[in-house]
């Protein structure tokens, strides 16, 4: 297992690659300005430990991150959470980009080329996901949207945003009234949010907290949203996820 000193504390990671570097530059820049923080418990007796106690994130921003199914009503949420916030919140989603045209031409049938959506993909959203960390570590507050649809994406953004104070909302909408968006908005294939959460959109890990777009308006959970966030107790849920990932990783390179 590699690791990187910093401040007397580690970073843990199953190995140190060039993104990984990037990031812990980005966490060093933000530390400077609050030293105050640790990504990780102190090494006592040049013993690692999985301790969370007394942690802090390295920023005073934080991140309120949106998942959920396509058409589950993420955007319009995020959009008036903007509006109600008090401190000015930055809005990223991996659509945004694909609506400024950053994507080469890709074939979406070709298995494998260096133009197959298949090949592409992947390195687009380990890109996005790193967009967020870049932004985050510029000390700016953030409101995320995203589709986690498999568990590594999950396990990338928990170790990319292990500096941060990130706050995990899961946006539930019920299969009828997903379908009837997807109709109704005319751009999305029918059947994509149905997919989303028979694949486990919501399976992957644990949430800080949870709406429903159905059964709620969206200034409504946004009020609720608001509310969760000025009471909850750190560390929250993507934290205690990196620490799981960290005893994990502990247990494989004692074994």
């Amino acid at each position: 297992m590699a690791e990187a000193k910093f401040e007397g504390h580690l970073f843990w990671y199953g190995s140190l690659q060039t993104a990984d570097l990037v990031v812990l530059s980005l966490a060093r820049t933000v530390a400077s300005r609050c030293p105050y923080n640790t990504l990780m418990p102190p090494v006592a007796g040049g013993t690692q430990t999985a301790s969370d106690e007394g942690w802090r994130p390295m920023s005073d921003s934080n991140i309120i991150f949106l998942n959920g199914a396509s058409s589950s009503g993420k955007t319009t949420l995020g959009r008036t959470l903007q509006q109600c916030l008090g401190t000015p919140y930055f809005y990223i989603s991996s659509d945004q980009l694909v609506a400024a045209n950053i994507l080469p031409w890709v074939d979406r049938n070709a298995p494998d080329g260096e133009r197959s959506w298949r090949v592409i993909r992947p390195r687009f959203f380990d890109g996005f996901h790193r967009c967020i960390a870049g932004l985050a570590g510029a000390g700016n507050f953030l409101i995320v949207e995203h589709v986690l649809e498999v568990q590594s994406w999950l396990d990338d953004c928990v170790r990319l945003l292990a500096p941060f104070d990130v706050f995990f909302v899961g946006v539930h909408c019920p299969i009828e009234e997903l379908e009837r968006r997807e109709r109704e908005r005319g751009d999305r294939e029918i059947g994509e949010g149905r997919s989303h959460l028979f694949d486990g959109v919501h399976t992957w890990g644990e949430y800080d907290f949870e709406v429903d777009t159905f059964a709620r308006s969206a200034i409504e959970n946004a009020a609720l949203i608001k509310n969760a966030l000025a009471t909850r107790q750190l560390p929250g849920a993507f934290r205690h996820m990196y620490m799981r990932g960290g005893e994990l990783l502990l247990r494989k390179s004692h074994r």
